[in-house]
């Protein structure tokens, strides 16, 4: 048991484990008085946290904590007890061997065979490990080379009209940063793309949009630009490919997409938008075009999987729709290095507790108690107090000359040194 626990993946996927469990207290204790956007960004430090575990665990120094010494061996005297000469101890062997139950027989042989073992299933076990992060991997460049396509595809709108909403937004917004509006041809919905030069990608019949309508999915997809969640999203995306068997990874991912889209529409709202008109052009938009798969690296504007849960949100007159602040956002920062730089120094380590077992050994009070158990064993055991005073019939030898000794489970379990 041991042995799996010091593994380096089982480790990682312990320290994972943490990780998500630290972020899901904290988003249950935020969840009813602080924003989409607060929780948001909670889950994109625990994304960020299970990124950098990998290098951290292995860059920083060792911190060792003692774990107990499970064995699957059975536990045996200290060679300070006397023990019976070689041959007298082969006879033994033999004899207890036979005298053990047949089902203890069996697990001890299992257990060996599961120690033989476990190097082959460490094998099989990272063998698909690899070939997972490989098919995920490749997903990954798939949706990208998809993403690129559909922008190279697209069409630059020239058009006065839409330019000048999209200068009127940005600037409502505060965002300096260029955008490029471009018109797809395909059926899909309205998203942001790209990571250093973004772009807002509409379907051809948004020309037929009122003006209401294109000014609401302008300011969301800039929301999207301004939080920069095509970043979070694909370290979303590269974290569920490097923890794919971990099912917590997946969890978080998902919190990150639906907390995602709360806080853009919160900051939508939050510009002027009418809470009922903004809920209206979201039910048309994911109606007629919600049905079709945004590529992962992409942020779409409305999906039908979870538009129940935002129309809710857009008409909660009550709802804290208040962005994180920037002190704020830096001393979450700071607690979450607290807690993860301790962490991924953490190694599970035995030593330290065979180091306080044998401290603990030498102290008059341990000396006391395996004497006891000592002359306890030799008034139980047949074998010790023959061997008390043994008869030689020959150099290394015994006469076995009493009948043969039977020894109880209890005995062959924990095999004291009469026992072979």
């Amino acid at each position: 048991m041991n042995t799996i626990l010091q593994t380096p993946v089982v480790m990682l996927l312990i320290k994972a484990t943490a990780v998500l469990a630290a972020a899901a207290a904290a988003e249950a204790a935020l969840r009813r008085h602080a924003s989409a956007a607060t929780r948001h960004g909670v889950w994109t430090l625990a994304i960020a946290a299970l990124l950098a575990l990998p290098a951290l665990s292995v860059s920083l120094p060792e911190w060792p904590v003692a774990m107990p010494a499970w064995s699957m061996e059975p536990a045996r005297v200290p060679a300070s007890v006397d023990a019976p000469p070689t041959l007298a101890r082969q006879h033994l062997a033999i004899e207890a061997r036979d005298a053990m139950p047949v089902s203890e027989t069996t697990a001890i042989t299992t257990a060996s065979g599961q120690r033989n073992l476990w190097p082959a299933w460490q094998t099989f076990a990272a063998g698909i490990y690899v070939a997972g992060l490989l098919v995920l991997l490749a997903r990954l460049v798939v949706d990208q080379i998809g993403a690129r396509r559909l922008v190279a595809a697209a069409d630059e709108i020239q058009d006065s009209d839409w330019n000048r909403l999209l200068d009127e937004c940005r600037a409502l917004m505060g965002l300096h940063a260029p955008v490029r509006l471009l018109r797809t041809r395909g059926h899909v919905t309205p998203m942001a793309l790209g990571l250093g030069s973004p772009v807002i990608v509409i379907p051809g019949t948004a020309d037929a949009w009122s003006l209401e309508r294109r000014r609401a999915v302008l300011l969301h997809e800039l929301a999207h630009i301004e939080r920069r969640d095509c970043l979070t999203q694909t370290l979303a995306s590269l974290t569920s490919a490097v923890y794919w068997i971990h099912p917590g990874a997946w969890w978080a991912a998902k919190r990150l997409q639906v907390e995602r889209e709360f806080a853009c529409d919160d900051r939508v709202l939050g510009l002027g938008a009418g809470a009922r008109d903004y809920a209206g052009h979201l039910l048309e938009i994911a109606y007629n075009l919600g049905g079709g798969r945004t590529p992962a690296l992409a942020v779409g504007m409305a999906r039908r999987g979870q538009l129940e849960g935002r129309l809710l949100a857009v008409l909660d007159a009550a709802r804290n729709r208040r962005a994180p602040s920037a002190p704020g956002r830096w001393i979450a920062s700071v607690a979450a290095l607290a807690v993860l730089l301790p962490l991924a120094a953490l190694t599970a380590s035995t030593h330290a507790a065979a180091t306080s077992r044998e401290s603990n050994a030498r102290s008059p009070e341990s000396t006391k108690s395996t004497t006891l158990s000592r002359r306890r064993w030799r008034s139980k055991c047949w074998v010790c107090r023959r061997r008390a005073s043994p008869r030689p019939a020959g150099r290394g030898a015994w006469n076995i000359s009493r009948p043969t000794p039977t020894f109880c489970s209890t005995a062959l379990t924990t095999r004291p040194a009469c026992v072979p």
